[in-house]
């Protein structure tokens, strides 16, 4: 009650101040925090306007209270930070909006900001200012980081040194996407498309719904503009000039991140992109320059919307059937999967070595059937990818911990039961069959589906074991040593003792 009084006597402030009190002594520095989340807001940048949105009409702070009413049931009345209660809070607030998360030590600032009496945990309201907190951080970063670039430019406008790659992509014009097979770019040969267009052929099929959008991207420029201030973005971050090269090391990792941001529902595999890559880096070189990258990525937008899907793909891809796996299964039907078109996943088996964990998370079966053959958690996995990757490599690895962090991540977003690091590796050692100990984007979605359906979809097929519970064995044993006893029954008026067993 007394979050729900103040909640109706706040008024929200401007999202200008970079300052703000939420009850006398109790204030947060947002400028101070806004440089924890500067990977946290670079990886909202599609849902960046809904986060104003949200903010600015007080909307977050109601569903804030919302989600805490229904965690603080479990938790008497207030979250704490040991029990992952308030990262978990923190996480579904902005899964809500289709955040992806901040990382721990940015939410853990916050909230020793917060507790200022270092009880460990927040009430109500400590935890509606967490979330609005780091909200507000997130756009106060997006809102330096602009001003910081926008007063770069003006210098160079200023001293005349407008760079190289701002001059070329202010006087070119794309040409359209459909019809166009071939394509010049700068220092390039022709470039035919469709030479490219069967390796790239399961992305376009998991992207069929966005080609719309995609299309007046690419043909107004925006694609490249946007592609082109994210990178600046992570040179600012990493502290290198702003159009450096990009390295073959991180090249891949891009191509997701931008996958990500621009909304999309699934990036290509990263072998899929070699001999793209290779047009463009012909001398098999470690780096290709700036412009070069930006081509690259306009090409490879090209030819992952070139062809319209079929009216058939597209009548799946309106039902989001799941796009990583070469078949759609769902609870009555197909007990195994080729993923990838490599990796063959047979449910029954893990499905009995997972059965604890399906009856943990018994009560969520129907939900989450409905999600998995849906295919609506797809986008939300590859947001959480996205918080675990760090590196610019584009993939997780094991021996660090990412991989299983990142599906335990997906569990408690989703308010179920996590793994353990030894059901995660079950399926994790059927996807890396070369040993390689990491998993690209693609893979590493393919690893929850597998392990979401052996809990939720072929846990359910599996009969019952034919063993007795240990009642009923313990019923029979009685029952079998009646049936002896009553054969040698000593009379009742002769014993004066009786021997009953051994």
């Amino acid at each position: 009650q007394d979050a729900a009084r103040w909640l109706a006597e706040f008024t929200v402030p401007p999202l200008s101040a970079s300052t703000v009190s939420y009850v006398e002594g109790v204030a947060v520095n947002l400028d101070s925090r806004a440089v924890l989340l500067r990977h946290t807001a670079m990886s909202n940048g599609a849902n960046y306007e809904r986060i104003v949105r949200a903010i600015e009409s007080g909307e977050l702070l109601h569903v804030a209270l919302q989600f805490f009413k229904g965690l603080c049931e479990e938790s008497g009345g207030s979250l704490a930070w040991a029990g992952h209660q308030a990262q978990r809070f923190v996480e579904m607030t902005f899964g809500h909006f289709g955040g992806v998360p901040p990382a721990e030590d940015a939410m853990f600032a916050v909230f020793t900001d917060l507790d200022q009496q270092r009880q460990g945990h927040l009430d109500a309201r400590g935890c509606i200012w967490l979330v609005d907190a780091l909200f507000r951080s997130v756009f106060r970063c997006r809102l330096i980081n602009e001003t910081a670039e926008k007063r770069h430019d003006e210098r160079d406008d200023r001293t005349g040194q407008l760079s190289s790659v701002d001059e070329w992509l202010s006087t070119y014009r794309p040409a359209p996407v459909a019809g166009t097979m071939c394509v010049t770019y700068p220092g390039r040969p022709a470039l035919d498309l469709s030479r490219f267009v069967p390796a790239l052929a399961s992305t376009s099929a998991a992207n069929a719904l966005h080609r719309e959008r995609m299309i007046q991207s690419i043909e107004s420029g925006t694609l490249m503009k946007d592609v082109l201030r994210e990178h600046r973005a992570l040179c600012r971050l990493n502290s290198c000039s702003r159009d450096s090269a990009v390295t073959s090391s991180e090249l891949y990792g891009l191509v997701v991140r931008t996958f990500v941001h621009q909304g999309l529902t699934l990036p290509p595999e990263e072998d899929s992109i070699v001999d793209l890559l290779s047009v463009f880096s012909p001398n098999g070189g470690s780096n290709i320059s700036l412009k070069e990258y930006l081509c690259f990525l306009e090409a490879l937008m090209r030819i992952v919307f070139l062809s319209e899907a079929p009216p058939k793909l597209r009548e799946q891809q309106a039902r989001a059937t799941t796009p990583c796996c070469n078949e759609t299964a769902n609870s009555s039907g197909a007990c195994s999967i080729t993923y990838l078109g490599r990796t063959h996943v047979t449910f029954a088996p893990l499905a009995a070595a997972l059965r604890p964990l399906a009856v943990a998370n018994a009560s969520h079966r129907a939900r989450m059937v409905a999600a998995i053959e849906g295919g609506t958690l797809t986008h939300a996995m590859l947001r959480r990818f996205q918080v675990y990757v760090r590196d610019g490599s584009g993939r997780l690895s094991w021996s660090d911990g990412k991989i299983a962090r990142f599906a335990i991540g997906v569990f408690k977003e989703q308010d179920l039961t996590p793994p353990t690091e030894e059901q995660i590796y079950q399926v994790y050692s059927l996807f890396d069959v070369e040993k390689r100990g990491h998993l690209d984007a693609r893979e590493c979605l393919c690893l929850m589906d597998a392990l979401l359906r052996s809990i939720f979809v072929a846990s359910a097929q599996i009969p019952a074991a034919a063993a007795p519970s240990p009642a009923n064995s313990r019923f029979a044993a009685a029952e079998e040593w009646v049936e002896r006893y009553s054969e040698t029954m000593p009379p009742v008026d002769a014993a004066s003792s009786i021997t009953y067993q051994g």
